[in-house]
């Protein structure tokens, strides 16, 4: 989907496709644009009806990178507004998909965020329009629409924000290092530190060079963590609800390994990494008898 920006209709007939295919398409930006068509019905509305039937892609003001953004679950997203367009706005509105009202706004002096379950405690609105939102889940993505009120009238511009599920591979120089050496069948608990978690974090553990997600849980859903069908580690896992933390419960020589954790919420991102070595019953037979010799 292509952002978009356009300004709201002053006619009461919307112009035709037969309206618009005769529109020049030589303007290649919104002012041109607006000049070339001001005198024909496209005027007022030449992005909402006419950008694909009159000038495919040359007037779509604001089609570029900075309106279509991906990011993963746990990050955080900025939408800029261009200043040249927020220069002397009474009030920016930043709204939700199809939402009547809005998720946050701003008369410059004051920036002001309506109680919204979706997005609690993870917008920042700053005084040029720019909407940052953090610990990003997949059910924020959709469509972002700013609305600019400006002297000579509203402009509304769309934003398009797709978050995908936690990537397949947690960077590896990302988080500090940690070593747990057991032997098999003893218990490992592998702490991430945490003291508590405040209610909205997303916890995302994956083990190998390949980062396998093995266990995920979504503290904010308040949902049943979930478990990856892993064959060598099969309803051995547990997540302790208060830290974070992974349990390995029999643990097996298989079990050896790299594991990444992030855990991510609206006041911070934390990584860690685990190095897991589980040696067989021999290697600690031969630990006593050298215990003993000594």
């Amino acid at each position: 989907m292509l952002g978009k920006v356009y300004v709201t209709p002053s006619q009461q007939r919307e112009p035709s496709a037969q309206d618009c295919l005769h529109a020049p398409s030589a303007a290649s930006t919104a002012t041109s644009c607006l000049a070339v068509f001001k005198d024909s019905p496209c005027a007022h509305t030449f992005v909402r009806y006419c950008q694909l039937t009159c000038l495919t892609e040359q007037c779509v003001f604001g089609a570029d990178e900075d309106k279509l953004k991906a990011v993963m679950e746990g990050d955080s997203v900025t939408l800029n507004p261009d200043p040249a367009q927020t220069q002397g706005f009474i009030e920016i509105q930043w709204r939700f998909k199809d939402n009547k009202s809005p998720i946050a706004y701003t008369d410059e002096r004051k920036q002001t965020y309506p109680e919204d379950e979706l997005f609690r405690d993870r917008l920042k609105l700053n005084q040029t329009g720019s909407l940052t939102i953090t610990n990003i889940k997949t059910k924020h993505s959709g469509l972002y629409r700013l609305k600019i009120d400006l002297n000579s009238g509203p402009l509304y511009v769309d934003y398009t924000v797709t978050v995908s599920e936690s990537p397949s591979v947690i960077d590896a120089v990302k988080g500090e290092m940690k070593m747990e050496s057991v032997t098999e069948g003893d218990r490992v608990t592998l702490q991430t530190d945490v003291t508590k978690l405040h209610g909205d974090e997303l916890i995302v553990w994956r083990f190998g060079d390949e980062g396998k997600l093995i266990a995920k849980t979504d503290i904010e859903a308040k949902s049943s963590p979930l478990y990856e069908p892993d064959e060598r580690l099969r309803d051995r896992l547990e997540l302790d609800h208060q830290t974070g933390s992974l349990i390995i419960t029999n643990s097996r020589i298989t079990d050896s390994g790299l594991y990444r954790v992030k855990i991510s919420s609206s006041k911070q991102t934390l990584y860690k990494r685990f190095t897991v070595t589980v040696s067989g019953e021999e290697h600690k037979l031969s630990e006593r008898m050298i215990v003993h010799q000594l």
